[in-house]
């Protein structure tokens, strides 16, 4: 494959995502996956199994359901366009992290194409997806966490029409994660002296729903380019707090 294009957009409610829930063949887990707890989203799609059938998407978008927060303060640094192009984004912007993993079928044989992805911070709205297929390759792209987490990309790259090749998906996998410690300053008064203490606060990018019934209803969506689109319901099991 010779380029990747990678973007984040904002999916609503009655979008071209509604459609008919279909099988169990994306996952989601959250570590912890105790209510109210800061945690580690993770979300993975079998594409060989049905009704994806190795079809190579032409958009993908993945939903934490509302009681997710997103925090984007765990991230202490943001991410230029020109940093990103040079591969040279700091780390205090990376929110997460992907592989896609594409079955390429040639006259010589047949191998599997690992491209890992990264995601950074750009602004508080906007993120840039960064991979590496023959050069270094950037697309900005949009976040929305205002009833959940919802992320997307749209359009997913196809293989290049090469003769006698042919490309099929195995799996996709995200894994988003971030936090740092701050230190904060307080003036305490205690017996008419004054004292300044410094009290350390860990900020995590992502907290998990304040409760549980079991699991938690994420989802993965795909679309194709035939316009079909396959719901995938990928349920986040959880425990109480």
């Amino acid at each position: 494959m010779r380029r990747i294009v990678l973007v984040f957009l904002t999916i609503t409610a009655g979008s071209l995502w509604a459609a008919a829930s279909a099988g169990a063949q994306a996952a989601s887990s959250a570590t912890p996956a105790k209510a109210g707890k800061a945690s580690n989203l993770h979300f993975e799609v079998d594409g060989l199994a049905p009704p994806i059938g190795g079809r190579l998407p032409s958009a993908l978008a993945m939903t934490a359901p509302p009681g997710f927060k997103l925090n984007l303060d765990a991230l202490s640094k943001r991410c230029s366009a020109q940093s990103a192009k040079l591969n040279e984004c700091p780390q205090g912007s990376l929110m997460g992290n992907g592989t896609l993993q594409v079955i390429v079928t040639t006259p010589d044989g047949v191998r599997v194409a690992t491209i890992p992805i990264q995601v950074y911070l750009h602004s508080d709205k906007t993120i840039l997806a960064v991979a590496f297929v023959f050069g270094w390759r950037i697309v900005p792209a949009t976040l929305n966490a205002t009833n959940g987490i919802v992320m997307a990309f749209d359009p997913l790259p196809a293989g290049p029409p090469f003769p006698s090749v042919t490309y099929a998906l195995q799996r996709i996998s995200f894994d988003f994660r971030a936090k740092r410690v701050v230190e904060k300053r307080k003036v305490r008064r205690a017996k008419r002296k004054r004292e300044v203490i410094v009290v350390k606060q860990t900020l995590n990018l992502i907290t998990n729903p304040r409760t549980c019934r079991g699991t938690w209803a994420s989802s993965v969506a795909l679309r194709f380019p035939d316009a079909s689109v396959a719901t995938l319901a990928a349920p986040t099991t959880c425990t109480p707090a």
